[in-house]
């Protein structure tokens, strides 16, 4: 095998395009390459286009790569989304024109990949795909299909469910998709995503695709299997090598359509050389095999001779008792009986504990044997969990307080659990993050000096949530929201504050200083943690979006082509318009704005972390909801927020019964004339005008009838204490 030479020391690049069958007309086009912009930005860039049309696709398909590739290249801005939209929008405006000239119907899917500084941006017209392949093996889409059901809702089983309704050239204005769609249950943030960008790490693969990959045959197969898909990308260490081999499998599978792909591989030397040692490996054994085989039939040859041989004896034996009366034969029918399904995870208990996602192998020890994990197995106080190097868990906690807490053991990692009345794991090496859904935790690190590490609710409310990581004699905390500090054995105390980690020396007993955490280090614990622990971290709380597209429908007159690959029909046509808010599917329900109470506030509402696809937990909540409503209740009381106006210094709140209307104590008298409410550093019962508007008592400070000021304090209730002594905000 030759010395590879991989792009800027990091990436192998690869693509491959096919029209799969010599009698169809070849519209794909896939291209791969690197290119210097005119505002010295390195890119690695992947285009692939799909056309369709009566005519002939492959125009369309051919023009619009050759634009997006001229338009990167000759671009002065830094601004990776924007430059990959406004390439695309340039794509779209060249193909329409040339239909318009030419009176022809030319489309074309379109995804646009760019690579720079180790971060992935992409930009998507269509239902051609871009796929992440991790190097644990994991493959997720990042794209979203541009289907009738996708964009508008309805039957997804219908006929018109799977039709493509956004192309390249079908129009003069374009919607491009610039999402990262990772975390399907809030449509905001595929968006947020794609501007951030997808962080890369070695070992991790792109790849990009037409529908021909991954489309199913008409015996419901994949013509290409996700399992196929990693495999190809993991094994094939050469230029075009990995896209090649994929583009076999289709064709060899009578694929109906074209196929195109690139490849973008993140390789080290370290994982080149893993690879070719298994290439020798396994052409030893493909040698053995076939000696084997060639063995095997020897021996099958000479096995049924000898059975032959046996049968004609046999059978003369048979043939001398053939007239003899028969027995009567018992039929006995054997069922297996059906194993019982899976049972679904339920509200637990305060003490209890359960496995809410597992990856790989987890071993359990509970005092008795070791055995395997499996999911939403309950866990034993005091019981011990230990991950391989594949290995993880997500377990979750019933809390005394009615909540939930939630934990995540990484990989190669040893713990012993502890949560009878507050969550304290022994962490005995590795890593575990760690959601105390009482108000507070602790991880105890018995093989670290006996160091405890401590997180709790932040006094604005904010939940506490810690990563701890044992690094050889050292402990890393990770601090990533509340109050979090490390106590040695001395009881001497350091405190780390949120969005920052600190190391701790053991043996030395000294801590370095504080390092704030960075976007990318926050992607890789969600990457190590199968995507379930740290989905709000990773997303920014708020966009600031440029040149972002909104969907609305019209209905218009298309030419519908009569030739192969996609055909769109004439239908409700989605028009562009350019608009400041994140492009989110229209069939996707609109969020209830119920006013909460008391009794059913989220007790942290500002960040709530997102369930990855094979868990559903909600850390202040002990069940989720199966249903969105559609519609705001109706009932929700017209109250205005509370106002922003600071109390008057040294003054308290007037209390509910001081400011009813009610004669509370039935002395014939009301409000401030109540029993208690005749004080003198009550903002409203006193006879002075303390906030100097010429006004006393009910009418100064905060003007608000007496039925709307217990509301508001009740909302001020939800977010922060009330009672004598505290002001009204």
């Amino acid at each position: 095998m030759t010395d590879i030479e991989l792009i800027n020391g990091k990436y192998l690049l690869g693509q491959a395009s096919s029209p799969a069958d010599t009698r169809r007309i070849y519209e794909d086009r896939a291209v791969v390459r690197t290119i210097k912009t005119a505002g010295d930005l390195a890119l690695i860039v992947g285009v692939v286009a799909d056309g369709v049309g009566s005519t002939q696709g492959s125009i369309a398909a051919q023009r619009a790569v050759d634009i997006v590739l001229q338009s990167l290249q000759e671009s002065n801005l830094t601004d990776i989304p924007q430059m990959i939209e406004l390439a695309m929008k340039a794509a779209n405006r060249a193909v329409f024109e040339d239909n318009q000239r030419d009176d022809t119907d030319n489309y074309t899917t379109l995804v646009v990949s760019v690579v720079n500084n180790e971060r992935l941006f992409v930009g998507n017209v269509g239902d051609s795909r871009i796929y992440w392949i991790t190097q644990a093996g994991r493959i997720l889409q990042l794209t979203m299909d541009h289907n009738y059901y996708n964009l508008h809702g309805g039957d997804p089983n219908s006929e018109e469910a799977e039709r493509v309704v956004n192309y390249i050239g079908k129009k003069t204005g374009i919607d491009v998709d610039l999402g990262l769609y990772l975390e399907k249950d809030d449509p905001s943030q595929p968006y947020k995503m794609g501007l951030k960008g997808l962080p890369l790490k070695e070992g991790d693969t792109i790849l990009l695709c037409s529908d021909g990959l991954t489309k199913k045959s008409p015996d419901g197969e994949r013509y290409a299997t996700d399992h196929e898909i990693v495999e190809a990308v993991q094994t094939e260490i050469m230029p075009d090598a990995a896209a090649t081999k994929l583009v076999g499998i289709t064709i060899g599978r009578k694929v109906d359509d074209n196929v195109s792909i690139v490849t973008i591989q993140y390789l080290t030397p370290e994982i080149i050389g893993k690879v070719k040692a298994l290439s020798k490996r396994a052409q030893v054994m493909a040698w053995a095999i076939k000696a084997g085989v060639a063995l095997g039939v020897v021996g099958l040859l000479i096995t049924a001779f000898i059975l032959y041989s046996n049968w004609r004896k046999t059978n003369q034996k048979l043939a001398l008792v053939e007239n003899l009366p028969m027995a009567t034969s018992i039929i006995v029918l054997i069922t297996n009986t059906p194993l019982p399904s899976a049972t679904p995870t339920l509200p637990l208990e305060p003490g209890k504990a359960q496995v809410a996602g597992l990856r790989g192998q987890v071993n359990y020890d509970d005092g008795g044997d070791l055995v395997g994990l499996f999911l939403h197995q309950e866990i034993a106080p005091g019981a011990a969990l230990n991950s391989g190097a594949d290995g993880g868990a997500f377990i979750e906690f019933g809390d005394p307080g009615g909540s939930r807490s939630y934990a995540y053991l990484f990989d190669n990692s040893l713990v012993s659990m502890d949560f009878d009345v507050i969550l304290k794991p022994q962490l005995l090496a590795g890593n575990f993050y760690i959601q105390p859904g009482s108000g507070k935790a602790e991880v105890h690190l018995p093989n670290h000096m006996n160091a405890v590490a401590y997180v709790e609710d932040a006094v604005d409310g904010s939940s506490g949530r810690m990563l701890v990581q044992t690094d050889g004699a050292n402990i890393w905390i990770w601090c990533l929201e509340g109050l979090c500090r490390l106590e040695n054995e001395q009881g001497v105390s350091n405190r780390i504050s949120a969005d920052t980690k600190r190391l701790y020396h053991t043996i030395t007993d000294a801590y370095d200083p504080e390092v704030p955490i960075t976007y990318d280090e926050l992607w890789a614990w969600q990457v190590a943690c199968d995507l379930s622990c740290l989905a709000d971290f990773v997303t920014p709380p708020t966009a600031t979006p440029t040149l972002t597209p909104t969907f609305k429908p019209m209905a218009t007159d298309t030419p519908e082509p009569s030739g192969g690959g996609h055909q769109p029909a004439s239908t409700s046509t989605p028009i562009a318009t350019v608009t400041n808010t994140p492009w989110i599917p229209t069939n996707t329900p609109p969020i209830p704005t119920t006013t909460p109470s008391p009794t059913d506030t989220p007790k942290h509402p500002t960040r709530t972390p997102t369930p990855s696809k094979t868990i559903a937990p909600s850390p202040t909540s002990t069940s989720t909801p199966t249903e969105t409503p559609s519609e705001a209740p109706t009932d929700t009381p017209d109250v205005p927020p509370p106002t922003d106006e600071p109390p008057t210094p040294g003054l308290t709140a007037v209390p509910s019964q001081c400011n009813d209307g009610i004669d509370n104590d039935e002395d014939g008298e009301i409000d401030c004339n109540d029993h208690g409410c005749d004080f003198p550093h009550s903002h409203k019962c006193n006879p002075d005008d303390n906030d100097e508007s010429d006004q006393r008592n009910l009418n100064e400070g905060l003007k608000i009838s007496p039925k709307v000021i217990p509301v508001n304090w009740l909302i001020y209730g939800l977010y922060g204490p009330f009672g004598e002594g505290q002001n009204i905000p």
